[in-house]
């Protein structure tokens, strides 16, 4: 596969910014004296090489996501409010000193990135990152019917799973309460899932999360073909990643969450109507 240098940024923000579609195939870009290179599996820019790309060994993050410094965000927060706000608002909000309220902001930071995560569109998220499971457990025979991968610990959100039998891939894990769930444990064929139309499900376990699938048919030797999550936010080194196309949303979402705990409903129902906004399709 030929490469095509595009040129070196100072961060992954400049390099969306500078193709916002993403690269194509053979792309490579250094970012903050990384390399990076397009994955095409993923739509995202990736550490490593391609031939790495493809190795199930460890997880590995699409770098959609990117780590933004707590600092700026709070300050983005404060300025979305500062814009947003009536006179009586900024005068009331004058008892509350700064130091408290970038606390609030703070304190609202990780809730605002999780339930963003949570609605926002699959497009918008990205790549997430991959997990292959070390083991999968069947419940009857391997490689036949429906078994289970156990999740990581900081799962969110679903991006893609596969098995290698499937003929196309789930986007979307049910839950056990969902009706449809019922159907998928049917002991007859086609009812319960199947390669043309498989299914996932979300559940706990003694051991934890796990992803049920159904179903397989392709016998032993089947794995999973491909499957990538959404971690939960947090804090680390006074930086939080967020997904690059939903670092607007997460502003606005933050600057919601504090206008409640400051009792401003008319601002906080303006900030959450411009968050789903930028969300369209998909509310919070």
């Amino acid at each position: 596969m030929s490469t095509r240098n595009i040129g070196t940024y100072p961060n992954m923000d400049t390099l969306w910014e500078a193709y916002p579609a993403g690269g194509l195939a053979g792309d490579i870009a250094t970012v903050n004296g990384t390399e990076y290179h397009w994955s095409t599996a993923t739509n995202s820019w990736v550490t490593g090489t391609p031939e790495q790309e493809s190795s199930p060994q460890s997880n590995t993050t699409a770098d959609t996501t990117v780590a933004y410094q707590v600092d700026d965000l709070m300050k983005s927060v404060r300025i979305v409010l500062d814009n947003n706000m009536a006179s009586d608002t900024l005068s009331a909000l004058g008892d509350i000193d700064t130091l408290s309220l970038d606390e609030i902001i703070k304190n609202h930071l990780i809730e605002a990135v999780r339930s963003v995560e949570m609605n926002a569109p699959l497009s918008l998220l990205g790549g997430g990152t991959t997990f292959f499971g070390e083991t999968i457990t069947w419940y009857q025979q391997e490689g036949k019917g429906s078994g289970y991968v156990h999740l990581p610990d900081d799962f969110l959100r679903l991006i893609i799973f596969q098995m290698s039998d499937w003929q196309r891939p789930v986007f979307e894990a049910v839950s056990p309460q969902d009706p449809r769930y019922n159907m998928l444990r049917s002991r007859y064929a086609g009812v319960s899932g199947c390669p043309e139309k498989p299914s996932a499900v979300l559940v706990n376990m003694p051991i934890g999360m796990v992803l049920e699938f159904h179903s397989c048919v392709g016998g032993a030797g089947t794995f999973v073909r491909q499957a990538s999550y959404i971690p939960y936010p947090k804090i680390e080194d006074e930086a939080i990643g967020i997904p690059y196309q939903l670092k607007e949303a997460v502003i606005y979402f933050c600057a919601y969450l504090t206008a409640t705990t400051t009792q401003d409903t008319e601002l906080a129902e303006k900030l959450l109507g411009i968050c789903n906004t930028i969300l369209s399709n998909n509310p919070v």
